[in-house]
């Protein structure tokens, strides 16, 4: 099969249309994957040795930023770089024969390519899949990153019925419910996603890709053999947002920790803030104001303090790390509610608890042989799924194909 793929441009949902993506490569199959690293340039990391042809949109023919993107405001790039996204998708997509078109939940124009191509279009969420209940529940949190959201599509929606692609509704949230191709694929545990009962046979749960645990040379765990990790992180998005307010919850969580002799924390503050920002750091705390290879610490991590989004849920259980969950937004509470009633972990506020509190929930989780079992469960079933997204979607093309 020729594969287009579609991505969203931020890189988190880069790296998990990469991982997916890079399935097919190994099958034989051959993937134009159109996505953006102005944004975050490291994302052009992520296709070495892949297999994948990255089109990447908002470069100039001399390889460098253009200088019409890098005039405009933060804002005004998003929506320039989701229009150059889209459009480029459907140049492509026009210009070329493909079997199968699969993009990103977020990059939700692509729904409409069906009017200028007869090719298969196959939705892929890598998160929570976006029933009318899972909406409802997110947009209503009013995240700030929601909220920037809108007003990016907004833009956007502008933008190309400029173009001739209009879409049918007036909203993000309308968009993502009732745009729905004949196949979903969902990389993400169904033990967690919200309202299952929403979902109708054209959603399909498949396995999550590029989880390889990579060691990060320079956390030294030669100083913490026996005894247990915690991994405190809360992604690359939610410090930016939120710096003035994070560095109490990180307070928190060193009082809490302190004088834990038996436990050592490594701690990701994002890029936003420093470590000088603290004025005490214990012995057992490792602090990092970079971005961590995440899933080479949740492969050693005993538990695993975060903020829920999808991509972290994702590789806790991958690697089969119980998680106390502190949500703040968007998807972040239904992630939450889940690991809490699944019994994989536990929740509190990001805002509203106490160093004791935490320390007697960290006992509690670390103790506790029923979450062991759990975590160890839905471990085993979301690995079990590892690669059958490709034979899904294969069967599908086929069966349209005949149709």
């Amino acid at each position: 099969m020729k594969v287009l793929a579609v991505s969203f441009v931020n890189a988190s949902h880069v790296k998990a249309t990469v991982g997916l993506m890079s399935e097919f490569a190994k099958r034989g199959h051959e993937v134009d994957v159109v996505a953006s690293s102005f944004l975050e340039p490291h994302i052009k990391d992520l296709f070495t040795n892949s297999g994948l042809n990255f089109i990447d949109c908002g470069i100039d023919d001399t390889g460098e930023t253009s200088a019409k993107l890098r005039s405009l405001k933060e804002g005004d790039t998003v929506v320039a770089l989701l229009t150059s996204v889209m459009s480029t998708a459907l140049h492509y997509a026009q210009n070329n024969h493909y079997d199968v078109i699969i993009y990103d939940y977020f990059a939700v124009p692509v729904y409409y390519f069906s009017r200028f191509v007869k090719t298969p279009l196959v939705r892929h969420f890598n998160g929570q899949a976006y029933t009318k209940t899972v909406a409802e529940q997110i947009f209503a949190a009013n995240s700030p990153q929601y909220e920037d959201a809108k007003k990016y599509f907004h833009g956007l929606f502008k933008n190309l019925e400029s173009k001739g692609l209009a879409v049918d509704y007036d909203t993000l949230q309308e968009e993502l419910v009732l745009d729905v191709p004949g196949l979903n694929v969902i990389s993400f545990p169904k033990e967690i996603q919200g309202f299952t009962e929403e979902l109708d046979d054209r959603y399909a749960f498949v396995g999550v890709t590029g989880m390889e645990a990579q060691e990060d040379p320079a956390i030294p765990y030669e100083k913490m053999r026996g005894k247990k990790i915690i991994y405190v992180a809360f992604g690359t998005v939610l410090p930016a947002y939120e710096t003035d307010t994070i560095q109490s919850t990180y307070e928190k969580i060193i009082r809490a920790y302190a004088d834990e002799k038996d436990i050592c924390v490594i701690m990701s503050i994002g890029l936003f803030l420093s470590k000088d920002s603290f004025a005490n750091i214990p012995d057992n705390f490792y602090i990092y104001n970079r971005v961590l290879s995440q899933t080479g610490v949740l492969d050693r991590a005993d538990l695993f303090i975060t903020h829920a989004g999808a991509a972290s849920i994702n590789e806790s259980i991958y690697y089969g790390c119980p998680m106390i969950a502190m949500p703040g937004g968007s998807d972040q509470f239904i992630n939450a509610g889940k690991v809490e009633s699944e019994k994989i972990g536990g929740q509190l506020k990001r805002y509203d608890f106490t160093s004791e509190e935490l320390k007697e929930l960290t006992h509690s989780i670390l103790g506790s042989e029923e979450i062991k079992r759990n975590i160890k469960k839905v471990q085993a079933d979301l690995r079990s799924k590892d690669g059958n997204c490709v034979d899904i979607v294969e069967k599908y093309v086929a069966k349209k194909a005949n149709q």
